[in-house]
Parts: structure tokens; sequence; C-alpha cells
């Protein structure tokens, strides 16, 4: 008897224990199993229940944490948990859910997209839901709904964790019609640019074709000062025009539209002739202005008002931007690092570009802080024009070999002379 009286004093005093937020690893070091076996069976039934409930309650409080409102379904679809998030979202009371199944509130949700969720989760493949839930008053609201397999039993169970995603639906449809209101806007001042663009290239082409018969002396002989200015008109106009149609062609670029008219042409002359169109800007700034063409004999498939253009802008910006009394070469030689290519090299000692800005020049819009204004389309136009014609554009600043200045080469492929036959 006293051996019974002490086991069971014992267990009475271990089972206190349980009672408090002490480890389990507790109660065994203590217990002394009587020889019956039945006190043994009674505490280890106990504990385990005990061990029940705290992880019952552990559970649900893990559940009632969850910022998402939370739906545990069985593997047909029937809501069998949820925590208070999902009372709050759906507006339904608690015991009102359980038993329902998903589709009530999850909008589109049938036995064909069950099967897909239940598939994925098998393959452990992501699954993830932009759809909309239905409140027990009829409303609606967007959400995000992620679904995994939650293996409690055998059958295992379904979770859906589901985000009211409201407020950035609203604002993410706030963007978009913003978006779309900019893109109208610049549709229709792209649309205004360009009319506005053809009106002044109609009187400049005009004026181009008279001031050229004048000097071609068509209205009689010219003094060699009227001759002068009449060159210097020309030059500007060209220059216009040539920004003119950048400005075209820029909208061409951003439309898929630009087209090419190719042709096999003589590259040494048509570089010449473009370059010598600006010698009368060089004069003005008594610069001393080389165009060096060579003796070789290149052609190139290219479309020439569009080349002849690129050159007008690199031999252009050169004059533009380098000092008084200072030195521009233009160069046409047989690329020497890529064979088959020929090269218009155009040099300058003027103020040179800095060099965070170098990597820079060639997109649209970009100007340097520290150079006079411009529209910032030059060089991006004639990149595009020269990667249509399959060539390259660089530039390099200081010229190689030199502390200042400016180096804006570009190459074009050579293509196969003519056959004339007489």
């Amino acid at each position: 008897m006293s051996d019974s009286a002490d086991a069971a004093r014992t267990m009475r005093i271990n089972l206190g224990k349980t009672r408090k937020p002490k480890p389990p690893e507790k109660h065994t070091v203590t217990i002394r199993a009587p020889r019956e076996g039945v006190g043994s069976t009674s505490f280890n039934l106990k504990a385990k229940l005990d061990e029940a409930a705290d992880d019952a309650s552990a559970y649900e409080r893990l559940l009632e944490c969850i910022y998402d409102a939370v739906l545990i379904t069985d593997s047909g679809g029937l809501v069998v948990e949820c925590n208070h998030r999902a009372v709050d979202f759906l507006r339904y009371p608690h015991d009102a859910v359980l038993g329902m199944s998903i589709s009530r509130f999850i909008c589109g949700v049938d036995d064909s997209v069950m099967s897909s969720i239940r598939k994925n989760l098998l393959e452990h493949r992501y699954t993830l839901i932009e759809g909309t839930c239905r409140r027990q008053d009829g409303t609606t609201f967007p959400s995000e709904i992620a679904i995994n397999r939650l293996d409690l039993e055998q059958s295992g169970r379904l979770c859906f964790f589901v985000r009211d995603v409201s407020v950035r639906k609203r604002a993410q449809e706030a963007l978009e019609e913003a978006v779309e209101k900019l893109e109208a806007h610049d549709r229709n001042r792209s649309q205004f640019i360009s009319n506005v663009s053809h009106e002044l290239r109609t009187p400049l082409t005009s004026m181009i074709y008279a001031i050229t018969n004048m000097l071609k002396g068509v209205v009689g002989p010219l003094s060699d000062h009227a001759s002068k200015y009449l060159e210097m008109l020309l030059g500007d106009c060209k220059r216009l025009l040539t920004k003119v149609n950048d400005i075209l062609d820029l909208r061409k670029i951003e439309s898929q539209t630009l087209t090419l008219a190719k042709t096999r042409i003589p590259y040494n002359r048509l570089v010449k002739r473009s370059a010598r169109s600006l010698r009368v800007q060089a004069e003005q700034k008594e610069l001393d202005f080389q165009i060096k063409t060579g003796s070789g004999l290149w052609f190139v498939n290219c479309d020439a008002q569009k080349i002849e253009r690129v050159v007008l802008n690199l031999v252009g910006n050169a004059i533009k931007f380098t000092p008084k009394r200072g030195c521009v070469e233009v160069t046409v030689r047989e690329d020497p690092e890529h064979s088959g290519f020929v090269r218009v090299v155009v040099d300058d000692d003027g103020i040179g570009i800095p060099q965070d800005a170098v990597s820079r020049v060639t997109e649209r819009y970009f100007t340097v802080g520290e150079q006079p204004s411009g529209s910032g389309l030059g060089l991006a136009i004639s990149k595009e024009i020269v990667a249509m014609h399959d060539g390259e554009l660089t530039v390099e600043s200081p010229v190689p070999g030199a502390t200042v200045g400016t180096r804006i080469a570009f190459r074009l492929p050579i293509a196969e002379p003519p056959t004339v036959l007489i």
C-alpha cells in the first residue's frame, strides 16, 4: 500500500506541474510508474491531451495573427476553418463560413479550377490567383489569393490566403489613366511638331533652290561680296533644314516607319560634297578646316541624303564647338580595325566633352550643361541612321593622343563597285 500511495502522490504532483508552462521533459524525469501500469497509462493520456490542447491553442493563435484572411478547406473545397480576418473581409459570421464552398467567396472558382489547384500543389508549383472575392451583401473586392497545401491529415487540406488589394488596384488604375493621358499628350505634341516641321521644310527647300540658282548665275553675274553672303545663307538654310529633317525622322524612327532609299555611290565624293557645304561657317570662325579623302575609291550602298545629314551633323557640331582659329579635320579612310568597312573621322580641338557625358551624348535630347544649347537630336539621329546602314558611330573625348578636342567617327560596309557596260 505504501508503494501505491507514494506513486499516486507523485502522479498528482507531476500532473499539477503539467498545467504550468514548463518543458514536457520535466515530467518524464520524475515519473516512477507502478507495477500495475494503470497509473502510468492515465498519466500519459493526460499529458498527450494537454499537449494536444497546447498545440491547438498555438495553432489558433498563429491563425489569428496572420495579416491575410485565411480560409482552410478540405480537399473538396469546403471551408473547415477561418480566422477573424476572413470574417471581417467576407462579412459573414464565423459559424456561417464553416461548411460553405470556397466558390461562394472567390468568384469563378469551379471544379476545373479546384482540380488545377490540386494538380499544381501535388507538383509543388506555386499557385496564385488574381481575382475577385464576394461578400455576404453581394459586394466584391479585388484580391490576390495564394494557395498552399496543409498536411494535417491523410487527405490533406487546402489553405487559401486572401489579400484585399482594393487600394493598390485603385492606385494602379489611376496610374494607368495618367499614363494614358501622358501618351495622348505626347502623341499630340509629336503631331504638332511634325506639322510645324513640314511647314518649315517647304519654304526652306524653296530658299535653298533659289540661292543655289543665284550662285550658279541664273540671275546674272554676282559680285564676290554677294556670292559670299549667299553662301552664308545657303549654309544656314541647309543647317536648319537638317534640324527639321532630324525632327521628322525621329518621329518616323519612333513609329518604326523610317525607310532607306539605298543606292551604290562613290563615298569620297559624297563626304567631300557634304563637308564642303559648311566651309563658309568654318571660315567665319577662321578655322583650319581640312577634308582628307585620300585616293581610295570606295563605294557604299546607302541612302545618300541621310548619310549626307550624318556628315552635316558631325562636321557642324565640330565647327560649332571649336573656338575661333581652331582646327577641324574630316578624314575618310578604310577602317584598319574592321575589314570591309570605310570610316569617316571628324576631329576637332574644341572644348571637348566631359568624361561622364561621353557615353550619353548620343541619347535623344541630351545636352551637356556647360556647352551651348542645342536640340540634343543631331548625334542621336545620326547614330540611328548609321545603325540602319549596318554601321557604327563612336565618340571619343579628348582626341586620342591629345589632351583636348573630340573625335566622332562612323563606319559603313564597303559595297562592290557597279558594273558599267560600254
